[in-house]
């Protein structure tokens, strides 16, 4: 029995009255996703009532035409006091139950929907997806606009019990990145997480659908089709025996040597890599809407709450941060930016040697972040705030080059500036190191003068360097 005709044997007969019915076909990707939606669309036009004041709305997954091959239907009638409504209903939900679908439906009128709304923040953020399908577009359009502007409105209160019942559900099903049999919808950093972010995106209070968030949600939608392709049903769960099926389907292949895990490694390290890339995305999320909460982004006068940790850390807005002090302990052992570029280049080498789990794009923002910091220590001789928003730009790592031997080894990589939105620290009182220096130490701190002027080289060489300013090192004020 091959592959395919043991996936048919075990498919439910369900999946296959709706793909008669609905004329819904497999695939993985974007494109198959919506050739879903548009099947379902039509059918339920077909189905949908033909009445004066009534309106089919779909949510969900169908709202956003994201379509999974086995997904289930939301769907909401939505009526203006229309009598018989509720034989209406019954005449649309019998065919979709005898089609074999899952589905969760409700009738509501326009004021009905937006009280659930505004008691329920899930029903809040179904409707934000929600979009007509067939019926009175007038209906449909005061209902859509009126949740909409609710929830700009009212989205910075509303985040709270929402953010409560968030962590419940992390705790429930655990966190997508570190799991070997991940939710890839309801875990952290899955895909219902996606869907929250698209509501705060939506609010106004943060950009929180970045690039390479969208790129995520992309790669999870994928593996999902996949995985119902592979089980034959409806399942979230990316089971261990399943792994190297799905990847098969993604196209996915293991780059390491055989005998490290095949093909399922490698889904497991992307899946892992996009719940982290969201699960940041949120929690960036949520912290600038307690800001706004608490007005502190409204020109609030008081001075955030910064709490020392350890040495050089402090915790600030639920982050763990370098104080000043640990910028300037890192310049003062450095020294210049030459060394600073090649250190650079010798960390980004290392962990393209030791494996892609080494290096992400998170920890590349944080080193990034912490060299162009010390960049603008060493140029300036002060310790800079966060956010360095004019931290010089990064030398490409291609224009590094390192002698040895007579053999030129080049280092790849792309400049980095610091670009997170990064808490003040703990504020500082400066000093200037010419007074703790001997007195016959030189002042340019580059590996060439500092070889001129080593006790082994008699007389000296006088320094022609420009960068010889007195660099200031901050202390902690208790």
């Amino acid at each position: 029995m091959t592959s395919s005709t043991s996936r048919r044997a075990r498919e439910p007969r369900h999946a296959v009255l709706v793909n008669e019915v609905v004329g819904v076909s497999a695939g993985i990707g974007a494109t198959a996703r919506r050739a879903r939606a548009d099947a379902y669309d039509a059918w339920l036009a077909r189905l949908a009532p033909d009445r004066a004041g009534v309106a089919l709305l779909v949510v969900g997954g169908l709202g956003r035409r994201q379509c999974a091959p086995h997904g289930d239907l939301d769907l909401v009638l939505v009526h203006a006091g229309v009598p018989g409504i509720d034989e209406l209903a019954a005449e649309l939900w019998y065919p979709i139950w005898d089609a074999g679908l899952r589905l969760d439906h409700s009738v509501r009128t326009v004021a009905e929907a937006l009280s659930v709304a505004r008691d329920d923040v899930k029903v809040a953020l179904g409707l934000l997806d929600a979009r007509l399908v067939a019926g009175d577009p007038d209906l449909a359009d005061t209902l859509l606009r009126s949740a909409t502007d609710h929830w700009r409105r009212t989205a910075v209160r509303q985040l709270a019990p929402l953010r409560q019942s968030t962590v419940a559900r992390w705790q429930a099903h655990g966190e997508l990145a570190f799991l070997l049999e991940g939710d890839l919808k309801e875990a952290a950093g899955g895909l219902r997480d996606v869907g929250i972010l698209r509501a705060i995106a939506l609010a106004g209070i943060t950009d929180a659908l970045r690039p390479a968030v969208h790129a995520a949600q992309l790669r999870l939608l994928d593996t999902r089709d996949a995985l119902h392709q592979q089980v034959g049903r409806r399942v979230d769960r990316l089971l261990a025996q399943e792994r190297a099926g799905v990847a098969a389907l993604l196209g996915l292949r293991q780059s390491a040597p055989a005998g490290s895990g095949g093909d399922g490694d490698a889904l497991l390290r992307r899946v892992a890599g996009d719940a982290r890339t969201v699960s940041h995305a949120l929690d960036d999320a949520f912290r600038s809407a307690d800001r706004l909460r608490s007005g502190r982004c409204r020109g609030a006068a008081r001075r955030p709450v910064r709490r020392p940790v350890a040495r050089d850390v402090v915790e600030h807005d639920g982050e763990l941060v370098l104080a000043r002090t640990a910028i300037a302990r890192v310049a003062e052992a450095v020294g210049d930016t030459t060394t600073l570029d090649l250190l650079y280049a010798l960390v980004r080498a290392d962990a393209a040697a030791t494996g892609p789990a080494a290096w992400s794009d998170w920890k590349g923002r944080l080193v990034g972040e912490l060299v162009g910091r010390v960049r603008t220590t060493l140029d300036t001789g002060v310790v800079p705030d966060p956010p360095t928003a004019s931290v010089p730009a990064l030398k490409p790592l291609s224009s590094l080059r390192c002698k040895e031997g007579g053999n030129d080894h080049g280092h790849r990589g792309a400049p980095v500036r610091a670009d997170r939105d990064v808490p003040q620290v703990l504020p500082v009182e400066s000093r200037t190191r010419d007074a703790e220096r001997q007195p016959n130490a030189p002042s340019c701190r580059t590996a060439c003068c500092l070889s001129a002027n080593s006790p082994s080289s008699p007389g000296g060489t006088p320094c022609t360097h420009t960068s010889t300013r007195p660099r200031r090192i901050g202390r902690n004020v208790r």
